[in-house]
């Protein structure tokens, strides 16, 4: 003891201070509580480990038993502290560890919770830009309600979005109703790009099979033109102002084809291409690398002129007699059935004969025409749609030259010119029905039971009145219609070869009308 006491103190005084400290170390520990920082754990191992460093660093040199054992003593006590606190700092780590992951989540939650708040915004926004039209069998199909800025930004939006939800696999991709919107949105993007040159496709199918453009103007209107491959008679009858050679004509293009969707794609004129937008994710059409969403549309064929030709030489007259029948001239009739002068025997002709049959099956077919013009009730469909008022008169025109057409084979252009013209697509539905029964009843006029005889000429009217003998008249030559002075009659009528013609053929039609009455 007095050895140690005197010549080792400096270690027992280490060790002392060891001690204390080691004590202090432990009170602290235990004093922390399960949600103990992690600062203050490391704090306390770095003082042990402090502590510890120092004692070994006074320990002699001397390997005596007595200090093998004291240094053996302090290094299980400092252990024992170290390894509790070594427990307590992994808990703490742990711990720690599982905050960051909950905060981290919590954070990524959030992120994707305003990710799928502004997905739902964007969407709806974007859905606010359909409307849908019904088609039969309960199909609908989307278009669009505008297509401006704000639409292309809406869609853009809604693209963005696609592709942060599919390369973010947290995110979980977006909901169908969203991918069935963003679909719905091109699909309606493609009818209005491409519906035009389909519509203009349509239109050059009627017109290529001899419809009229007022039918093409009257189906766009009552939106039957998107639908002309599903038309149905009963759908036609729907609509009654529409004549019923004009719904045959349609129902026959229907059942051949014509208006199938195969035979309407419409095609891209030389140099012009398709592309998707990298932006919007829809098509687009180019050429030259100038983006447009307008389709490129090709001019409209030729519309079908089938209004007959004007006979020549034409001419109306009022008289209660048959209206193919005109007095020409002075001497001779002109019949517009035959297309020839008729003399007195011509209405016995088996040609004329056979012509007027054909004129009065016309005037059968335009009394039928007048019964189904009655029955369609156009004035009501006139009221009811004033902007097609003009189209569906001009249709019911067409409609009575294809009836006439197919009855007259050789009278069509007389029956049209001296009956139906003029046909005044202005006037209103019930005028047209008025006028149209007043010429029947005058295409249904009789001949007479011979041509008439033609009138005779009159002198002074036809003919120079040279019935005094003189041909003379206050100053003037009768026969050339010129002045001649008292001095100059005798050289007037000695030089003037006209004069001399003009009285000859004067004299002479006095003698043929003295002689034949």
């Amino acid at each position: 003891l007095l050895f140690l006491k005197g010549l080792q103190q400096p270690r027992f005084q280490w060790t002392a201070e060891f001690l204390r400290v080691l004590q202090d170390v432990k009170r602290d520990l235990a004093a922390l509580r399960d949600e103990a920082e992690m600062e203050t754990l490391h704090e306390l191992l770095n003082r042990l480990r402090s502590l510890e460093g120092s004692m070994t660093a006074q320990r002699p040199s001397e390997a005596k038993e007595i200090w093998k054992r004291l240094s053996s003593v302090e290094d299980s006590l400092g252990t024992t502290v170290e390894e509790d606190l070594q427990t307590r700092l992994k808990v703490a780590e742990e711990k720690q560890r599982q905050e960051k992951e909950a905060e981290s989540l919590a954070r990524r939650q959030e992120v994707m919770q305003t990710m799928r708040q502004q997905a739902q915004d964007a969407f709806g926004n974007l859905r606010s830009f359909l409307v849908f039209e019904e088609y039969p069998g309960g199909e609908r199909k989307p278009r669009l309600r505008e297509f401006n800025d704000s639409y292309l930004k809406a869609q853009q939006d809604c693209v963005a979005l696609m592709r942060v939800f599919k390369t973010d696999q947290d995110l979980g991709g977006l909901r169908d109703e969203e991918q069935q919107i963003l679909q719905q949105s091109k699909e309606a993007v493609k009818h209005r790009m491409e519906a035009p040159a389909v519509s203009q496709r349509q239109k050059s199918v009627l017109l290529e099979n001899s419809l009229p453009l007022c039918l093409v103007e009257i189906l766009e209107k009552v939106g039957l033109l998107p639908r002309l491959a599903e038309l149905t008679g009963a759908l036609l009858d729907d609509h009654r102002f529409l004549p019923g050679g004009v719904k045959a004509s349609l129902l026959c293009c229907v059942q051949e084809g014509k208006f199938n969707s195969d035979k309407l794609e419409p095609q891209l004129p030389g140099g012009w291409k398709k592309r998707i937008s990298n932006t919007y994710d829809f098509e687009y059409v180019c050429r030259s690398n100038d983006a447009c969403f307008e389709w490129p549309l090709q001019e409209l064929p030729g519309e079908y002129q089938p209004w007959p030709h004007e006979p020549r030489q034409l001419q109306r007259h009022s008289e209660e007699s048959a209206k193919y029948l005109l007095a020409y001239g002075s001497e001779e009739h002109w019949c517009y059935l035959c297309n020839t002068f008729a003399a007195k025997e011509h209405l016995r002709l088996p040609q004329h004969v056979e012509m007027r049959q054909e004129w009065h099956k016309g005037c059968e077919a335009l009394n039928k025409f007048c019964e189904d013009l009655r029955e369609a009730r156009l004035e009501e469909a006139c009221a009811a749609r004033p902007s097609l008022a003009e189209d569906i008169l001009k249709l019911w025109r067409f409609e009575a030259v294809q009836r006439l057409k197919r009855c007259l084979a050789n009278t069509l252009p007389a029956f049209w010119h001296l009956i139906l013209e003029p046909w005044e697509d202005s006037r209103s539905a019930d005028d047209l029905q008025l006028w149209l029964d007043r010429q029947l009843q005058r295409a249904l006029l009789e001949e007479p039971a011979r041509v008439p005889e033609p009138e005779l000429p009159q002198p002074g009217r036809d003919f120079p009145d040279l019935s005094s003998g003189n041909p003379f008249l206050d100053g003037k030559c009768v026969c050339c219609n010129q002045s001649v002075s008292d001095s100059d009659r005798a050289t007037h009528i000695s030089q003037n070869k006209t004069h001399g013609k003009n009285l000859e053929t004067s004299l002479d039609a006095f003698q043929i009308i003295k002689e034949h009455g």
